[in-house]
């Protein structure tokens, strides 16, 4: 048996006027989805806690079955991604060149995601590429657009807070140690050092005279990371995985934890790309565990705008003709579909807190009455509300791979079963 594990990322969504408080997955028209509800279990998500927003980064880890205190940083996965080299003792950091202006002696964001050709940015990056600071190496590295990596290196500390205020109209934050890192002297350095460095990105920038729309430049980091040793997922979970997706974000969160990965060039229609990751996950006969996964729901509610999302929704759908006539047909396979947190089309909330809507079809699994894939159709089924690595056991038990608790094959049994034994021999 395969779980074929379909992430559809910010999927969730607020109710709204303009679909008589409907969500733009419920306003929808999505008969596939709703077919495979109705043959499936549904309930509904949340990889943490009901109203805590997530990254999905962070969501992803913990629907994976890792917990919070084995993430690595967002900058971790990104460098790792996008191929940087990092040492073990290196502190990571996403960064973002800013259009910023002077107030009140304060660098206040005009333009937080800048639209530059990545030829500019490698331009002036070649000023400030490579500074020491207090005896702290930064590295800058461009990745696309204004977005950067920042690698810090020689005893520099990731206990710090974020410089990049995300929204405009805010200034750029004063870094800090954070709570209980206030009297570590690498943790005070390396705050003080990366004030340094931005202020010193600044003003050679400003030398320099470049500028974005007349607006002058400065960068800002946030969620810091290192490496660390983390347990593999075929470990952990007993599955051979692998991730399909369209972001190196992925690629390096699957080199963190031990997952192949395949990352494919996108295509505009949103469908046709789901179902070309679809085609190709079926064709992957040696894998127990496939992540197929489109961004398209989240970059649609980034734009603020509901009916485009409930359009995107409707593109995706199509693609699901395929996992009942190809997959599901079969009464061989677990199908699980998903997302790892909401995002609306509406507000200043990057990310928000709601459940989101999960159904599993296939062989075993018991079917309520449930016909429609919404988020509040879902919390109508028989699954119930399941939250973090609750997921992942409810995977292996449909699998017919979960441990009853108690037994013990192996010095440390895993959560599958049977887990790494010895087979007592006649000679011994």
């Amino acid at each position: 048996m395969r779980c074929f594990f379909i992430l559809l990322d910010g999927l969730g969504d607020r109710g709204f006027d303009i679909f008589h408080g409907k969500t733009p997955l419920w306003a929808a028209t999505t008969p596939n989805l709703d077919y495979i509800a109705k043959i499936g279990g549904t309930g509904i998500y949340h990889p943490y806690k009901i109203g805590v927003s997530l990254p999905s980064e962070i969501a992803h880890f913990l629907m994976l079955g890792y917990g919070l205190d084995e993430f690595p940083g967002r900058g971790i996965l990104e460098a790792l991604g996008n191929n940087i080299h990092v040492k073990k003792d290196d502190v990571v950091l996403m960064a973002r060149l800013l259009g910023i202006r002077e107030y009140n002696g304060r660098l206040l964001v005009i333009d937080e995601k800048p639209k530059v050709s990545d030829n500019f940015v490698k331009e002036l990056i070649k000023t400030i590429e490579f500074v020491k600071i207090d005896g702290i190496s930064f590295k800058l590295y461009p990745i696309k657009e204004s977005f950067c990596i920042v690698v810090l290196s020689n005893n520099a500390s990731g206990y710090i807070t974020d410089s990049n205020p995300i929204f405009k109209d805010y200034p750029i934050f004063k870094v800090k140690p954070l709570k209980g890192y206030g009297d570590d002297i690498n943790t005070i350095k390396t705050a003080n050092a990366l004030n340094k460095y931005i202020l010193f990105v600044y003003k050679t920038l400003n030398k320099h005279n470049y500028k974005i729309k007349n607006n002058n430049i400065a960068i800002a980091t946030q969620r810091p990371g290192k490496l660390k040793d983390i347990q593999d997922f075929k470990d952990r979970w007993g599955l051979r995985a692998v991730s399909i997706s369209s972001s190196k974000l992925y690629k390096g969160l699957c080199d963190i934890i031990g997952m192949d990965s395949i990352i494919i060039d996108p295509i505009q229609d949103v469908g046709k790309d789901l179902l070309k990751k679809l085609e190709l996950a079926y064709e992957l006969k040696d894998y127990e565990f496939i992540h197929i996964h489109t961004k398209a729901p989240d970059e649609a509610a980034h734009k603020k705008d509901p009916i485009l999302k409930k359009n995107i929704i409707e593109s995706l759908d199509r693609a699901f003709d395929f996992v009942i006539h190809d997959i599901l047909s079969k009464k061989q396979d677990l199908v699980v579909i998903t997302s790892d947190h909401s995002t609306p089309s509406c507000g200043q909330m990057i990310h928000s807190g709601e459940v989101v809507p999960i159904v599993f079809a296939g062989c075993g699994v018991r079917v309520d009455d449930v016909d429609r894939f919404d988020e509040i159709s879902c919390a109508k089924g028989a699954i119930g509300l399941i939250k973090g690595h609750e997921l992942m056991s409810m995977i292996l038990n449909l699998m017919d791979r979960g441990r009853l608790l108690g037994l013990s094959d192996c010095e440390e049994p895993p959560f599958y079963f049977p887990g790494n034994f010895e087979p007592l021999c006649l000679k011994e």
